[in-house]
């Protein structure tokens, strides 16, 4: 599979730049949740959920560093964590 055109928008959420996903999803894009019976559905309800969501991490790590030294997200990635 192709996924090419997934390398921006991974991008603008690897660098938690909530401001830039809105141009990366279609207008009628529909999130299922796992904890959720029913979907978000519309690119504003999608951007207020990965919104949340990245300001969850962003506090997470900001919480995590001082205590390993390095962002939280950094050992993930480098398969420490």
């Amino acid at each position: 599979m192709n996924m090419i055109h997934a390398q921006p928008f991974l991008d603008v959420m690897h660098a938690k730049a909530s401001v830039a996903l809105e141009k990366y999803l279609d207008p009628d894009v529909t999130l299922r949740s796992p904890f959720l019976p029913e979907p978000f559905v519309g690119r504003d309800a999608v951007v207020s959920v990965l919104k949340a969501l990245l300001a969850g991490i962003v506090a997470i790590q900001q919480k995590l560093a001082p205590l390993v030294g390095v962002p939280a997200l950094e050992l993930v990635e480098q398969g420490r964590g």
